[in-house]
């Protein structure tokens, strides 16, 4: 067996392109806080939460692996059945795409589907890193998502999501601004449709895949944003977090803006993050949370004690 300290692999490390800038970002906000688990552990459990098609999981291990290489990574995916987001069946797939990407392991028992209520199918601080990408804007119980997060994290365990919070202007999955902030049935309907007349949003498209009417639309996707959308306030969000006895920050919400940037501009993406002093930290957290999506990141960890 290896023995500690087990380092990283050296930064020239050339990764696969990232299908998404989720990914890519939440891959570097991983990298950047396994600096303090890595180096003294040599098996590194992590639980993609919400993972989906499994796109992420699969690029979080195929490029974790080459950052760390003297590292073994077991990684598990849990998503829910009831969520009402998910397609009938898309678990299977999932399950196929994992095992085409990475035979070597077996995806059937690292792969969990279950109720958003249920208790997460792992022991007490069984996991050393959680990921999330844009789940918890559609997550029903904030304050049972984040008291299962501390349940199952080892000591010293983080975890990290990112996801729009109630703050943001441009709604993301209607493209409709502020569409998000109406809560009664009859508004947003109403809302959502007037939109649809000046061309904002995506009832084009709708129209052109399903043929649906614009009434049959905006009543369609004004239950959308009622039953399956549950943003939440930065504030809220962090009393979660310290309700369940994590630590929580918003410290790496500016680096997804700039990873934009560059992309835009050609550079090469970065896979680690440096901490940023408190006045630019403050300032990108106050801007940002108006922009589009926020990085959280949480950690199981307290020196205090009586």
């Amino acid at each position: 067996m290896l023995e500690g300290p087990f380092p990283p692999a050296t930064a020239d490390v050339q990764l696969a392109r990232a299908s998404s800038l989720t990914h890519q970002h939440l891959l570097a906000v991983v990298n950047t806080r396994l600096a303090a688990i890595a180096p003294t552990k040599r098996v590194i459990t992590i639980c993609d939460v919400g993972c989906g098609n499994g796109v992420f999981l699969s690029y979080l291990a195929s490029g974790l692996r080459l950052l760390w290489p003297r590292n073994e990574f077991h990684f598990y995916g849990i998503d829910v059945s009831d969520s009402g987001v998910q397609a009938e069946g898309f678990f299977a797939s999932t399950i196929r795409t994992l095992a085409a990407a990475h035979p070597e392991v077996d995806w059937t028992s690292r792969l969990h589907l279950i109720r958003s209520t249920e208790r997460w199918p792992f022991d007490d601080g069984a996991i050393d890193v959680i990921t999330s990408n844009q789940v918890l804007e559609h997550v029903r119980d904030h304050a049972h998502f984040m008291a299962e997060s501390y349940r199952v994290l080892a000591t010293g365990g983080v975890g990290t999501h990112l996801f729009p919070l109630r703050h943001y202007i441009w709604e993301g999955h209607l493209h409709i601004p502020l569409v998000h902030k109406i809560h009664q049935h009859d508004l947003v309907r109403k809302y959502i449709k007037a939109m649809s007349y000046i061309g904002l949003g995506v009832y084009k498209g709708h129209r052109d895949q399903f043929g649906h009417s614009r009434d049959f639309f905006a009543e369609e996707h004004a239950d959308y944003m009622t039953f399956m959308t549950n943003y939440k306030s930065a504030r809220e969000m962090l009393a979660y977090c310290k309700a369940a006895g994590l630590r929580s920050t918003y410290a790496h919400t500016w680096e997804f803006y700039e990873a934009l940037l560059r992309k835009r501009l050609g550079l090469k993406p970065r896979h680690g993050y440096k901490e940023r002093g408190f006045m630019f930290s403050l300032l990108s957290y106050l801007f940002c949370r108006y922009l589009s999506s926020v990085t959280l990141t949480t950690e199981k960890h307290q020196l205090y004690s009586r």
